[in-house]
């Protein structure tokens, strides 16, 4: 019995690390998209990467922004605005509304609906961000400038 137990924790740890490796080798080849401007193959890592369930919710709100800057660069700002949105509420939960990593989600997301004539969405975000920065830095900050 005690063999068995053993066997079956060992599997586990290997199998985990393999996954683990997996994900870095994953990982490192969405950055590598990303930073070349293949910006259709980082999408494509990137939703292999978000399928992991080893992923960090800090990671993934990093791989599902660059992936939404990815659809932003192909000029697909529907897909954009989709994963912008995404990332937004998952940012929100992590980081809470008062975040300079939550507040550049939903400024990227109000500027991706500019681009498919969605003003009455991109409005509050806006103001969203105007009014924090007004309060954390005041109207003399270059931000707000």
């Amino acid at each position: 019995m005690k063999t068995i137990l053993t066997l079956t924790v060992s599997l586990l740890l290997l199998s985990g690390s393999g996954f683990s490796q997996d994900w870095q080798k994953n990982y490192d080849k969405f950055i590598s998209e990303f930073q070349a401007q293949d910006y259709s193959t980082a999408i494509q890592t990137a939703d292999l990467l978000l399928k992991e369930p080893v992923l960090h919710d800090t990671v993934k709100v990093f791989v599902l922004r660059y992936q939404a800057f990815s659809f932003y660069a192909i000029e697909d700002y529907e897909k954009a605005v989709e994963t912008f949105k995404t990332t937004s509420v998952l940012a929100e939960k992590i980081y809470g509304k008062e975040d300079y990593n939550y507040l550049q989600i939903i400024f990227n997301l109000a500027v991706n609906y500019t681009y498919i004539g969605k003003y009455s969405e991109a409005y509050p975000l806006m103001d969203e961000v105007i009014n924090f920065i007004i309060k954390d830095q005041t109207k003399n900050s270059m931000d707000y400038i």
